[in-house]
Protein backbone atom coordinates (compact mmCIF):
# COMPACT_ATOMS: atom_id res chain seq x y z
CA UNK A 1 0.00 0.00 0.00
CA UNK A 2 1.45 3.54 -1.53
CA UNK A 3 0.66 6.89 0.52
CA UNK A 4 -2.02 8.52 -0.37
CA UNK A 5 -1.38 12.38 -0.76
CA UNK A 6 -4.49 14.46 0.26
CA UNK A 7 -5.06 16.67 -2.41
CA UNK A 8 -7.72 19.64 -1.25
CA UNK A 9 -11.10 19.86 -3.27
CA UNK A 10 -13.91 21.90 -2.15
CA UNK A 11 -17.18 22.30 -3.92
CA UNK A 12 -18.20 25.64 -2.26
CA UNK A 13 -20.08 27.38 -4.58
CA UNK A 14 -18.08 30.29 -5.42
CA UNK A 15 -16.61 31.80 -8.87
CA UNK A 16 -12.82 30.50 -9.13
CA UNK A 17 -10.23 31.65 -12.07
CA UNK A 18 -10.34 29.68 -14.92
CA UNK A 19 -6.98 27.55 -14.65
CA UNK A 20 -4.05 27.89 -17.41
CA UNK A 21 -1.60 25.00 -18.67
CA UNK A 22 2.06 25.44 -17.40
CA UNK A 23 4.80 23.12 -19.72
CA UNK A 24 8.11 22.69 -17.67
CA UNK A 25 11.10 21.17 -19.94
CA UNK A 26 14.57 20.44 -18.89
CA UNK A 27 17.43 18.32 -17.93
CA UNK A 28 18.74 17.37 -14.69
CA UNK A 29 22.65 15.86 -13.38
CA UNK A 30 19.98 13.00 -11.28
CA UNK A 31 18.92 10.70 -14.20
CA UNK A 32 16.12 8.32 -13.35
CA UNK A 33 14.72 10.23 -10.31
CA UNK A 34 11.29 11.56 -9.37
CA UNK A 35 10.71 14.81 -10.22
CA UNK A 36 7.93 16.54 -8.30
CA UNK A 37 6.25 20.20 -8.44
CA UNK A 38 4.18 20.94 -5.14
CA UNK A 39 1.90 24.22 -4.79
CA UNK A 40 1.21 26.21 -2.40
CA UNK A 41 -2.59 25.87 -1.63
CA UNK A 42 -2.56 28.96 0.53
CA UNK A 43 0.41 31.12 2.31
CA UNK A 44 -0.97 30.70 5.85
CA UNK A 45 -1.90 26.96 6.04
CA UNK A 46 1.32 26.38 4.85
CA UNK A 47 -0.34 23.32 2.86
CA UNK A 48 1.23 22.09 -0.04
CA UNK A 49 -0.54 19.43 -2.58
CA UNK A 50 1.66 17.75 -5.28
CA UNK A 51 0.53 19.69 -8.49
CA UNK A 52 2.09 16.94 -11.16
CA UNK A 53 4.90 14.54 -11.03
CA UNK A 54 7.41 12.77 -13.62
CA UNK A 55 10.96 10.75 -13.74
CA UNK A 56 13.40 12.05 -15.41
CA UNK A 57 14.83 9.88 -17.99
CA UNK A 58 18.61 7.75 -18.19
CA UNK A 59 20.14 11.41 -19.60
CA UNK A 60 17.70 13.30 -16.92
CA UNK A 61 15.43 15.12 -19.29
CA UNK A 62 11.91 15.62 -18.46
CA UNK A 63 8.76 17.42 -19.66
CA UNK A 64 5.58 18.25 -17.27
CA UNK A 65 2.30 19.51 -17.32
CA UNK A 66 -0.10 20.79 -14.74
CA UNK A 67 -2.63 23.62 -14.54
CA UNK A 68 -2.82 26.78 -11.93
CA UNK A 69 -4.92 29.93 -11.54
CA UNK A 70 -3.15 32.03 -10.41
CA UNK A 71 0.85 33.06 -10.18
CA UNK A 72 1.72 31.09 -7.56
CA UNK A 73 5.19 30.03 -5.57
CA UNK A 74 5.66 26.45 -5.76
CA UNK A 75 8.51 23.76 -4.77
CA UNK A 76 10.38 21.98 -7.46
CA UNK A 77 11.98 18.94 -6.24
CA UNK A 78 14.61 16.02 -6.98
CA UNK A 79 14.64 12.64 -5.11
CA UNK A 80 14.33 14.23 -1.30
CA UNK A 81 15.67 17.80 -2.21
CA UNK A 82 14.03 20.97 -3.23
CA UNK A 83 13.73 24.64 -4.05
CA UNK A 84 11.28 27.04 -4.98
CA UNK A 85 10.27 28.19 -8.17
CA UNK A 86 7.67 30.90 -9.45
CA UNK A 87 4.71 29.58 -11.89
CA UNK A 88 2.96 31.87 -14.39
CA UNK A 89 -0.59 30.13 -15.90
CA UNK A 90 -0.17 29.65 -19.36
CA UNK A 91 4.07 29.71 -19.39
CA UNK A 92 6.50 27.33 -20.97
CA UNK A 93 9.39 27.06 -18.81
CA UNK A 94 12.70 25.82 -19.90
CA UNK A 95 15.01 25.35 -17.02
CA UNK A 96 18.24 23.17 -15.80
CA UNK A 97 18.11 21.58 -12.52
CA UNK A 98 21.38 20.98 -11.01
CA UNK A 99 21.66 18.90 -7.52
CA UNK A 100 24.93 19.19 -5.99
CA UNK A 101 26.44 16.83 -2.85
CA UNK A 102 26.49 18.46 0.26
CA UNK A 103 27.47 17.68 3.48
CA UNK A 104 24.46 18.03 5.97
CA UNK A 105 26.03 19.41 8.96
CA UNK A 106 22.95 21.28 10.11
CA UNK A 107 19.36 20.70 9.96
CA UNK A 108 18.81 23.61 8.09
CA UNK A 109 21.39 23.72 5.43
CA UNK A 110 21.40 25.39 2.17
CA UNK A 111 19.17 23.33 -0.78
CA UNK A 112 21.12 21.36 -2.38
CA UNK A 113 19.69 21.65 -6.04
CA UNK A 114 19.26 24.94 -7.75
CA UNK A 115 17.04 25.69 -10.67
CA UNK A 116 18.60 28.15 -13.65
CA UNK A 117 15.64 29.43 -15.90
CA UNK A 118 17.19 29.38 -19.13
CA UNK A 119 13.75 30.39 -21.10
CA UNK A 120 10.37 31.46 -19.83
CA UNK A 121 7.29 33.00 -22.02
CA UNK A 122 6.24 34.33 -18.58
CA UNK A 123 5.87 38.18 -19.61
CA UNK A 124 8.90 38.40 -17.86
CA UNK A 125 7.54 37.90 -14.16
CA UNK A 126 10.17 35.28 -13.03
CA UNK A 127 13.52 37.82 -14.29
CA UNK A 128 11.93 40.43 -12.61
CA UNK A 129 10.72 39.27 -9.65
CA UNK A 130 14.55 37.65 -9.26
CA UNK A 131 16.01 40.75 -10.62
CA UNK A 132 14.20 42.71 -7.49
CA UNK A 133 15.74 40.19 -5.11
CA UNK A 134 18.84 40.34 -5.68
CA UNK A 135 19.03 44.11 -6.25
CA UNK A 136 16.69 44.79 -2.89
CA UNK A 137 19.45 42.18 -0.93
CA UNK A 138 22.72 43.46 -2.26
CA UNK A 139 21.36 47.68 -1.16
CA UNK A 140 20.42 46.38 2.08
CA UNK A 141 23.29 44.47 2.90
CA UNK A 142 25.85 47.40 1.57
CA UNK A 143 23.64 49.56 3.46
CA UNK A 144 22.70 47.58 6.40
CA UNK A 145 24.17 50.58 8.97
CA UNK A 146 22.65 53.38 7.30
CA UNK A 147 18.73 51.76 7.49
CA UNK A 148 18.15 49.88 10.62
CA UNK A 149 20.84 51.92 12.94
CA UNK A 150 21.05 55.52 11.80
CA UNK A 151 17.01 55.26 10.29
CA UNK A 152 18.17 57.35 7.22
CA UNK A 153 14.91 57.25 5.33
CA UNK A 154 16.66 58.75 2.00
CA UNK A 155 17.82 55.54 1.53
CA UNK A 156 14.52 54.17 1.05
CA UNK A 157 14.16 56.52 -2.17
CA UNK A 158 17.53 55.89 -3.36
CA UNK A 159 16.05 51.99 -3.48
CA UNK A 160 12.93 52.63 -5.26
CA UNK A 161 14.63 54.72 -8.04
CA UNK A 162 17.45 52.05 -8.28
CA UNK A 163 14.52 49.43 -8.43
CA UNK A 164 12.26 51.11 -10.96
CA UNK A 165 15.13 52.01 -13.10
CA UNK A 166 16.41 48.55 -13.43
CA UNK A 167 13.10 46.22 -12.94
CA UNK A 168 10.48 46.31 -15.84
CA UNK A 169 7.25 46.38 -13.19
CA UNK A 170 4.78 46.61 -16.19
CA UNK A 171 3.02 43.72 -14.80
CA UNK A 172 0.53 43.88 -12.09
CA UNK A 173 2.05 40.90 -10.02
CA UNK A 174 5.85 42.45 -9.96
CA UNK A 175 4.29 45.70 -9.29
CA UNK A 176 2.40 44.91 -6.04
CA UNK A 177 5.19 42.22 -5.11
CA UNK A 178 7.62 45.16 -5.33
CA UNK A 179 5.28 47.62 -3.77
CA UNK A 180 5.21 45.35 -0.56
CA UNK A 181 8.73 43.85 -0.85
CA UNK A 182 9.75 47.86 -0.27
CA UNK A 183 7.28 48.22 2.16
CA UNK A 184 8.97 45.39 4.54
CA UNK A 185 11.67 48.04 5.67
CA UNK A 186 9.89 51.39 5.49
CA UNK A 187 8.02 50.76 9.10
CA UNK A 188 11.73 49.62 10.76
CA UNK A 189 13.55 52.84 9.29
CA UNK A 190 10.59 55.68 9.55
CA UNK A 191 9.52 53.55 13.41
CA UNK A 192 5.71 53.76 11.91
CA UNK A 193 3.23 52.73 14.35
CA UNK A 194 1.03 49.58 13.08
CA UNK A 195 -1.86 51.87 13.24
CA UNK A 196 -0.03 53.86 10.53
CA UNK A 197 0.88 50.64 8.42
CA UNK A 198 -2.56 49.24 8.42
CA UNK A 199 -3.75 52.66 6.63
CA UNK A 200 -0.24 52.71 4.38
CA UNK A 201 0.00 48.91 3.13
CA UNK A 202 -3.70 47.43 3.62
CA UNK A 203 -6.64 49.45 3.81
CA UNK A 204 -8.69 49.93 0.93
CA UNK A 205 -6.45 47.67 -1.01
CA UNK A 206 -7.16 44.31 -1.63
CA UNK A 207 -5.72 41.19 0.10
CA UNK A 208 -3.24 39.76 -1.94
CA UNK A 209 -3.26 35.83 -0.75
CA UNK A 210 -0.49 34.82 -3.55
CA UNK A 211 2.07 37.59 -2.76
CA UNK A 212 4.72 36.19 -0.64
CA UNK A 213 5.88 39.93 0.20
CA UNK A 214 2.11 41.36 1.58
CA UNK A 215 1.70 38.06 3.78
CA UNK A 216 5.18 38.68 5.29
CA UNK A 217 4.35 42.36 6.10
CA UNK A 218 0.57 41.08 7.11
CA UNK A 219 3.02 38.09 9.47
CA UNK A 220 5.15 40.47 10.72
CA UNK A 221 2.54 43.46 11.79
CA UNK A 222 -0.71 41.60 12.90
CA UNK A 223 0.36 38.08 13.48
CA UNK A 224 -0.75 38.46 16.97
CA UNK A 225 -2.74 41.36 17.00
CA UNK A 226 -5.45 40.68 18.99
CA UNK A 227 -3.56 38.90 22.03
CA UNK A 228 -1.17 42.44 22.02
CA UNK A 229 -3.81 44.69 21.25
CA UNK A 230 -4.35 47.05 24.74
CA UNK A 231 -8.32 46.94 24.67
CA UNK A 232 -8.45 43.28 23.64
CA UNK A 233 -5.48 41.51 25.21
CA UNK A 234 -4.42 37.94 25.46
CA UNK A 235 -6.92 36.68 28.38
CA UNK A 236 -9.47 38.49 26.80
CA UNK A 237 -8.71 36.95 23.37
CA UNK A 238 -8.79 33.55 24.72
CA UNK A 239 -12.07 33.75 26.69
CA UNK A 240 -13.64 34.90 23.46
CA UNK A 241 -12.66 31.37 21.46
CA UNK A 242 -13.82 29.60 24.13
CA UNK A 243 -17.35 31.07 24.35
CA UNK A 244 -18.15 30.62 21.05
CA UNK A 245 -18.19 32.23 17.36
CA UNK A 246 -20.59 34.97 18.56
CA UNK A 247 -18.22 36.56 21.09
CA UNK A 248 -15.12 36.56 19.42
CA UNK A 249 -16.60 38.21 16.44
CA UNK A 250 -18.13 41.15 19.47
CA UNK A 251 -14.84 41.41 20.83
CA UNK A 252 -13.38 42.22 17.56
CA UNK A 253 -16.15 44.63 16.18
CA UNK A 254 -14.44 46.71 19.30
CA UNK A 255 -11.15 47.40 17.43
CA UNK A 256 -12.20 50.80 15.30
CA UNK A 257 -8.92 49.60 13.27
CA UNK A 258 -9.80 46.30 12.42
CA UNK A 259 -13.76 46.63 12.12
CA UNK A 260 -12.99 49.15 9.12
CA UNK A 261 -11.97 46.62 6.74
CA UNK A 262 -13.97 43.27 8.08
CA UNK A 263 -11.99 40.35 5.57
CA UNK A 264 -8.76 41.84 6.71
CA UNK A 265 -9.93 41.32 10.42
CA UNK A 266 -10.84 37.26 9.60
CA UNK A 267 -7.62 36.56 8.06
CA UNK A 268 -6.11 38.07 11.55
CA UNK A 269 -8.12 36.00 13.56
CA UNK A 270 -7.13 32.87 10.87
CA UNK A 271 -3.87 33.06 11.27
CA UNK A 272 -4.35 33.35 15.17
CA UNK A 273 -6.23 30.78 15.50
CA UNK A 274 -3.71 28.58 13.65
CA UNK A 275 -1.16 29.33 16.75
CA UNK A 276 -3.78 28.53 18.97
CA UNK A 277 -4.53 24.88 18.53
CA UNK A 278 -1.46 23.83 20.67
CA UNK A 279 -2.26 26.52 23.42
CA UNK A 280 -2.13 24.59 26.52
CA UNK A 281 -5.36 27.36 27.94
CA UNK A 282 -7.35 25.94 25.05
CA UNK A 283 -8.99 22.30 23.80
CA UNK A 284 -8.07 21.56 19.84
CA UNK A 285 -10.99 20.97 19.35
CA UNK A 286 -12.54 24.30 20.29
CA UNK A 287 -10.14 26.10 17.84
CA UNK A 288 -11.67 23.70 15.12
CA UNK A 289 -14.91 24.58 16.03
CA UNK A 290 -14.24 28.36 15.46
CA UNK A 291 -12.38 27.19 12.26
CA UNK A 292 -14.83 25.41 10.85
CA UNK A 293 -17.52 28.18 11.29
CA UNK A 294 -15.20 30.04 9.48
CA UNK A 295 -14.94 27.54 6.64
CA UNK A 296 -18.95 26.77 6.26
CA UNK A 297 -20.33 30.39 6.86
CA UNK A 298 -17.43 33.25 5.68
CA UNK A 299 -18.42 35.36 2.45
CA UNK A 300 -15.04 35.05 1.37
CA UNK A 301 -14.06 32.41 0.02
CA UNK A 302 -10.04 32.34 -0.01
CA UNK A 303 -11.20 32.42 3.55
CA UNK A 304 -12.82 29.04 3.80
CA UNK A 305 -10.21 27.25 2.05
CA UNK A 306 -7.76 28.74 4.25
CA UNK A 307 -9.62 27.38 7.34
CA UNK A 308 -10.18 23.93 6.51
CA UNK A 309 -6.29 23.75 5.14
CA UNK A 310 -5.30 25.55 8.60
CA UNK A 311 -7.46 22.43 10.44
CA UNK A 312 -5.45 19.70 8.12
CA UNK A 313 -2.27 21.00 8.71
CA UNK A 314 -2.67 20.92 12.50
CA UNK A 315 -4.88 17.44 12.92
CA UNK A 316 -3.42 15.28 10.16
CA UNK A 317 0.19 14.81 11.92
CA UNK A 318 -1.43 15.56 15.56
CA UNK A 319 -1.33 13.66 18.80
CA UNK A 320 -3.55 10.36 18.45
CA UNK A 321 -3.56 11.07 14.48
CA UNK A 322 -3.46 7.36 12.07
CA UNK A 323 -0.43 7.34 11.07
CA UNK A 324 -0.10 6.86 6.89
CA UNK A 325 0.75 3.44 6.10
CA UNK A 326 3.53 1.95 3.56
CA UNK A 327 5.35 -0.62 1.94
CA UNK A 328 8.94 -0.37 1.46
CA UNK A 329 12.06 -3.30 1.12
CA UNK A 330 14.27 -4.03 4.28
CA UNK A 331 18.03 -4.77 4.07
CA UNK A 332 16.81 -8.68 3.45
CA UNK A 333 14.97 -7.88 0.33
CA UNK A 334 11.36 -8.83 2.25
CA UNK A 335 8.45 -5.87 1.90
CA UNK A 336 7.72 -4.20 5.13
CA UNK A 337 4.47 -2.97 6.13
CA UNK A 338 4.47 -0.26 8.87
CA UNK A 339 1.08 -1.15 10.18
CA UNK A 340 2.18 -4.68 11.24
CA UNK A 341 4.63 -3.03 14.04
CA UNK A 342 0.49 -1.72 15.18
CA UNK A 343 1.09 -2.88 18.54
CA UNK A 344 4.48 -1.14 19.27
CA UNK A 345 5.76 1.65 20.00
CA UNK A 346 8.39 2.81 16.88
CA UNK A 347 10.56 5.12 16.31
CA UNK A 348 10.60 6.31 12.25
CA UNK A 349 14.23 7.41 11.46
CA UNK A 350 14.81 9.40 8.18
CA UNK A 351 18.31 9.59 6.79
CA UNK A 352 20.28 10.31 3.91
CA UNK A 353 23.72 10.34 2.50
CA UNK A 354 26.54 13.08 3.52
CA UNK A 355 25.10 13.48 6.98
CA UNK A 356 26.92 13.35 9.83
CA UNK A 357 24.23 14.44 12.46
CA UNK A 358 22.02 11.24 10.75
CA UNK A 359 25.21 8.83 12.19
CA UNK A 360 25.37 10.30 15.15
CA UNK A 361 21.60 10.01 15.67
CA UNK A 362 22.30 6.14 14.62
CA UNK A 363 24.55 5.89 17.47
CA UNK A 364 21.64 7.49 20.53
CA UNK A 365 19.02 5.46 19.04
CA UNK A 366 21.13 2.30 19.62
CA UNK A 367 21.62 2.90 22.87
CA UNK A 368 17.80 3.60 23.26
CA UNK A 369 16.86 0.52 21.60
CA UNK A 370 19.06 -1.52 23.80
CA UNK A 371 18.07 0.44 27.12
CA UNK A 372 14.11 -0.15 26.21
CA UNK A 373 14.41 -3.29 24.33
CA UNK A 374 11.17 -4.88 24.95
CA UNK A 375 9.25 -1.75 24.81
CA UNK A 376 10.53 0.29 21.52
CA UNK A 377 10.93 -0.79 18.16
CA UNK A 378 13.07 1.54 15.67
CA UNK A 379 12.58 1.56 11.68
CA UNK A 380 15.28 3.58 10.01
CA UNK A 381 14.45 5.06 6.28
CA UNK A 382 17.32 6.06 3.46
CA UNK A 383 16.58 7.86 0.80
CA UNK A 384 17.55 5.54 -2.07
CA UNK A 385 20.69 7.13 -3.26
CA UNK A 386 22.78 6.39 0.69
CA UNK A 387 20.84 3.25 0.80
CA UNK A 388 24.13 0.96 0.21
CA UNK A 389 26.24 3.25 2.31
CA UNK A 390 23.78 2.60 5.37
CA UNK A 391 23.45 -0.69 4.49
CA UNK A 392 26.84 -1.03 5.28
CA UNK A 393 27.13 0.81 8.17
CA UNK A 394 24.13 -0.86 9.25
CA UNK A 395 26.01 -4.67 9.22
CA UNK A 396 29.49 -2.82 10.51
CA UNK A 397 28.02 -1.51 13.21
CA UNK A 398 25.40 -4.34 14.14
CA UNK A 399 22.34 -2.07 13.90
CA UNK A 400 19.76 -5.10 14.71
CA UNK A 401 16.70 -2.86 13.24
CA UNK A 402 15.13 -2.40 10.20
CA UNK A 403 16.80 -0.24 7.20
CA UNK A 404 14.41 0.82 4.75
CA UNK A 405 15.05 1.81 0.96
CA UNK A 406 12.59 4.56 0.10
CA UNK A 407 13.17 3.47 -3.58
CA UNK A 408 10.92 6.20 -5.58
CA UNK A 409 8.38 6.56 -2.87
CA UNK A 410 9.70 10.26 -2.07
CA UNK A 411 5.40 10.65 -1.37
CA UNK A 412 6.29 9.63 2.31
CA UNK A 413 8.52 12.68 2.68
CA UNK A 414 6.06 15.09 1.55
CA UNK A 415 3.33 12.99 3.20
CA UNK A 416 5.62 13.21 6.62
CA UNK A 417 6.57 16.82 6.32
CA UNK A 418 10.53 15.68 6.19
CA UNK A 419 12.33 18.79 5.29
CA UNK A 420 15.39 17.95 6.89
CA UNK A 421 17.38 15.26 7.87
CA UNK A 422 18.14 12.95 10.17
CA UNK A 423 14.19 13.28 10.77
CA UNK A 424 12.18 11.39 13.21
CA UNK A 425 8.58 10.52 14.35
CA UNK A 426 6.90 8.38 17.56
CA UNK A 427 4.56 5.92 16.78
CA UNK A 428 2.46 4.92 19.38
CA UNK A 429 0.25 1.50 19.47
CA UNK A 430 -2.35 1.14 16.82
CA UNK A 431 -0.06 2.81 14.85
CA UNK A 432 -1.11 6.61 15.92
CA UNK A 433 1.13 9.47 15.60
CA UNK A 434 3.15 10.30 18.89
CA UNK A 435 5.26 13.37 17.56
CA UNK A 436 5.93 14.36 14.32
CA UNK A 437 8.89 15.77 14.12
CA UNK A 438 10.16 14.45 17.01
CA UNK A 439 13.40 15.49 19.31
CA UNK A 440 16.95 13.53 17.78
CA UNK A 441 18.66 14.20 20.38
CA UNK A 442 19.08 11.07 23.06
CA UNK A 443 17.68 12.82 26.18
CA UNK A 444 15.38 14.79 24.88
CA UNK A 445 13.89 12.06 22.58
CA UNK A 446 14.07 9.85 26.04
CA UNK A 447 12.15 12.18 27.89
CA UNK A 448 9.74 12.53 24.98
CA UNK A 449 9.19 8.72 24.72
CA UNK A 450 8.39 8.79 28.66
CA UNK A 451 6.11 11.41 28.50
CA UNK A 452 4.12 10.31 25.73
CA UNK A 453 4.40 6.52 27.34
CA UNK A 454 4.35 7.18 31.01
CA UNK A 455 3.89 3.47 32.09
CA UNK A 456 7.67 2.29 30.58
CA UNK A 457 9.94 1.08 32.64
CA UNK A 458 13.67 0.90 31.00
CA UNK A 459 14.53 -2.70 30.71
CA UNK A 460 16.75 -4.80 33.08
Amino acid sequence: MRILLFFTTFLIGALQLPAATITINGNSNTPATVLRILIADDLVSGRYTLLAQTNTDFKGAFSLQAQIQSISFARIAAGADYTDILLTPGATYHIQIHKTKTDYTSFYDAPAITVDILQADDQGVYQAIEKINLIYNAFVLEHFQSLYRLKQAAYLDSLHMILNKQVNVSHPFVEQYLFYKLASLEPVVKNMTTSQVFEKYFLHRPILYDNPEYISLFKEFFGSYYTEHRLIGHARFLEAIAQGDNNLRQLMATDPLISSYPAFGELILLYQLQSFFSHPQLSPKVVEERLLQIANTSTIYKHRIIARNIIFMQSYLAFGAPAFDFQLLDQSGKLYELSQDSSSVVILNFIRENCPLCEYELQDLQQLSAKYATQLKVVSISVRESYPYYSRLFHQNRYHWKLLNLNQQYEILDTYQVRFFPYNIILLPSTRIGQCPAPTQYLELENQLKRLVPEWTTSP
